[in-house]
């Protein structure tokens, strides 16, 4: 049946006849296994997208086109719900001001968002790229630290989630917590990390007035006690040489 259908009854984009088919030779002749993406009618009607993979050849001196066609309209659809996953994401990252950021290890190709840079007072134009960008970022004290907790997380050890402070390039302080999802290849080797980090410096700033907060109002109630004590016993002597 198929044998008996011409372009027009499967392909919806061919409307111009002879020039079109002709134009269509040309293309497969300068760009043999060329590879396009197209639409085709089903025989129901339906049209759906279709990857086609032509080239051109002579059989007894006369040119044909061979090629064969590949539905993907399952691929179309999954790129589309990952394309609407990522928005979703991305508008889900920019209300609660986290940045995301992938790494691929074997490469050392890492990427950040817009936050990302953002949370660590760069311009995206200025992000290297690799992990070193990252590491000089941090704070001279908690280098060692951030390292111990990444080669954990590489080797499987233990899941990657800690906070970590950095300097930005104007010499200011930031704390930053990190969460981190590690992905092995069939052998068990660390393949790519793809993790998150988000500011948490009014937190830390908060829990660290509190603990000031409260190291002064110990003192004071020390020195009070003290002073109860001296006094109390300065009476004493008092009483007892009356």
């Amino acid at each position: 049946e198929l044998m008996t259908w011409h372009v027009p009854d499967w392909d919806p984009n061919f409307t111009k006849g002879s020039d079109q088919l002709l134009e269509m030779f040309g293309y497969v002749e300068k760009h043999p296994g060329v590879s396009i993406q197209t639409l085709h009618r089903l025989k129901n009607g339906t049209i759906v997208p279709v990857e086609v993979t032509a080239t051109l050849m002579k059989v007894d001196g006369k040119p044909y086109v061979f090629g064969y066609f590949k539905n993907i309209a399952e691929r179309k659809r999954e790129k589309q719900l990952l394309e609407e996953s990522q928005e979703r994401l991305s508008l889900a990252a920019n209300a609660g001001q986290i940045g995301v950021w992938d790494w691929d290890i074997k490469n050392n190709i890492l990427v950040w968002d817009d936050w990302m840079c953002k949370l660590y007072g760069i311009r995206k134009e200025d992000f290297t790229g690799a992990s070193e960008a990252w590491l000089s970022a941090l704070h001279p004290d908690d280098r060692a630290y951030a390292e111990t907790e990444l080669q954990a997380a590489l080797t499987g050890a233990r899941e990657y989630s800690h906070v970590f402070r950095i300097l930005w390039p104007d010499g200011s302080m930031r704390y930053l917590k990190a969460d981190a999802k590690m992905i092995f290849d069939g052998e068990g080797r660390p393949m790519r990390m793809i993790g998150t980090n988000y500011d948490i410096t009014k937190q830390k700033t908060s829990e660290e007035n509190i603990k000031t907060s409260e190291y002064q109002l110990s003192e004071i109630n020390k020195t009070f006690l003290t002073f109860g004590r001296d006094h109390a016993e300065n009476m004493n002597r008092i009483i007892a040489l009356a």
